[in-house]
């Protein structure tokens, strides 16, 4: 006895057919899709890749990328009010031999490093690790807190 769900004449067999062609369709048109859109990827990253920057371009974001993090760390780790002001010259930070990602740093009393995912003269990026310490914290944060107070924006 043949099940009613079953059902062996042509007409199905057309419909189901059908069906598979439609889906075989579609995800060969998402490859081909997706092929586009990472051959697109690929050529644009191969093109920024092969712009040289200058020298004095790639010191200019690799400053703007270890000011961004020193006033990230001012602001989340120690509270900082004024954090938005803390720029750190060429004399306040040292690129490691091992390690080009690895940056050290020195701000007033806070020194520490941080870790890039990548170059950090070639793009603008947040650091993927850092540990800042604190030297004489105590006048540091003191001196940081007084001058919220007197800008009315302490909490």
């Amino acid at each position: 006895m043949e099940h009613p769900g079953f059902r062996t004449h042509q007409g199905n067999k057309e419909v189901s057919m059908k069906k598979f062609i439609l889906a075989l369709s579609i995800l060969a048109s998402q490859l081909i899709y997706a092929g586009a859109v990472k051959d697109k990827f690929l050529e644009l990253s191969d093109k920024l890749d092969k712009q040289k920057a200058s020298i004095d371009e790639r010191t200019k974001i690799l400053e703007e990328n270890i000011n961004r993090a020193i006033k990230m760390t001012l602001m989340q780790q120690y509270n900082l009010c004024n954090a938005e002001k803390a720029e750190i010259g060429k004399d306040g930070y040292e690129v490691s031999e091992l390690n080009q990602n690895l940056i050290y740093i020195q701000y007033q009393g806070f020194v520490g490093y941080y870790l890039f995912a990548s170059n950090p003269t070639a793009f603008i990026q947040y650091p993927i690790d850092s540990k800042v310490l604190v030297e004489a914290d105590a006048k540091i944060v003191r001196s940081y807190d007084s001058a919220c107070a007197d800008s009315g924006t302490a909490k």
